[in-house]
């Protein structure tokens, strides 16, 4: 099972004492099952607050959001891992488990595959403090696939790891989706990793954030980093970037 989102006319202002922030405006989007659609734009332009609505962590937004079925599975993953210190990197993925009624016992077998899914399974036993910061966010990924998501929301889960460690996650998260049909929801401020990874690119303008363009990625898997027509590509989502901030700056 995968799942369809669909956003309608959806604004979020927030507020602060006499201050308000318009932070979207009167977005369209749909997600359909199976997909994998990034979301890219500038800084403050509501592209986390989309993926929170998506995930039911904002609920004070006007306009629509349905996800179909209701009940399908997701799982978040963020910018920081978010990992409990005190849990080794097996315990850290089974928590999610036995929170959802699996044993103990079954929980830790579970944890154990994923971590080989992603490459730690010698790292098990150590804590997050004992791990590198790519290897931390191997384990949150870890965390994410082990509940068997229909539907992944991923909020800039590389941007603070160095390119090279980047690039490998990146590379693991193309092969591991291909195991499995999911939706993806990936927010990033990095044009070249968005159009790397996903099918479609969702160009957001500055704030108030709405949809400025959509661009299709009809490149075949696998793909290359270094593919000229990924840059390409790249280049017209930058250009839709740029000449939004150009408007803006004319107003």
């Amino acid at each position: 099972m995968t799942a369809r989102l669909v956003f309608k006319t959806i604004g979020r202002t927030f507020r602060s004492g006499q201050h308000t922030t318009t932070a979207l405006a009167g977005v369209d989007l749909t997600l359909e099952p199976g997909s994998f659609t990034a979301i890219v734009g500038p800084s403050g332009c509501g592209k986390s607050t989309l993926l929170h609505i998506a995930a039911g962590l904002d609920t004070q937004f006007q306009g629509t959001f349905t996800r179909d079925p209701a009940n399908a599975k997701l799982a978040c993953l963020f910018q920081q891992p978010r990992l409990l210190p005190w849990r080794s990197a097996r315990d850290n993925v089974s928590f999610v488990l036995e929170a959802r009624g699996v044993s103990r016992q079954e929980a830790r077998r579970r944890a154990g595959e994923m971590l080989d899914l992603v490459g730690l399974g010698p790292a098990a036993n150590r804590y997050p403090s004992q791990l590198s910061g790519g290897m931390q966010q191997r384990v949150s990924l870890a965390r994410a696939l082990a509940v068997d998501p229909d539907l992944l929301l991923m909020d800039e889960p590389f941007s603070a790891l160095d390119e090279l460690t980047a690039a490998r996650l990146r590379e693991e998260l193309v092969a591991l989706c291909a195991q499995r049909a999911r939706t993806i929801l990936f927010v990033t401020h990095n044009i070249p990793e968005a159009c790397y990874l996903a099918e479609r690119v969702i160009v957001m303008t500055a704030h108030p954030g709405t949809v400025m363009a959509e661009v299709d990625i009809d490149l075949p898997r696998p793909r290359s980093a270094d593919d000229p027509r990924l840059a390409e590509v790249a280049a017209r989502v930058r250009l839709f970037i740029d000449n939004g901030r150009s408007k803006e700056i004319a107003a």
